[in-house]
């Protein structure tokens, strides 16, 4: 079983048991998910086979985060894009009103 790096459910999606406490090991898929590739990380392949097998799974929307080359990877079930620079990723179906580009999370992550 895959775990990814990042998940996201939205708030109506929450994975809850019957006493609305956090349910540790969800079978849900997340909304959101977000993989990010290790400095020097050779197996790309494996995390883009990954992402795919995400989708598969049910997420909307999975996201490989490059930080070596300052780009994020997104798929869904439509297919897979990437996003450099300003170019606002697809996060509108899952988080609306989040505006957040490849440019802003990178420089977020700057020390």
């Amino acid at each position: 079983m895959a775990v990814p790096d990042i998940t996201f459910y939205r708030q109506s999606r929450l994975p809850l048991d019957e006493a609305g406490e956090w349910i540790a090991h969800p079978r849900t898929p997340p909304d959101v998910v977000a993989e990010i590739y290790s400095p020097g990380q050779e197996a790309r392949p494996e995390l883009t086979a990954k992402a795919a097998w995400y989708v598969e799974q049910g997420v909307g929307l999975v996201l490989l985060v490059d930080p070596e080359h300052l780009r994020v990877t997104a798929f869904t079930r439509d297919g897979e894009a990437v996003f450099v620079g300003d170019q606002p990723l697809p996060l509108e179906d899952s988080l609306p009103g989040l505006r957040l580009t490849p440019d802003e999370l990178f420089a977020a992550l700057q020390p």
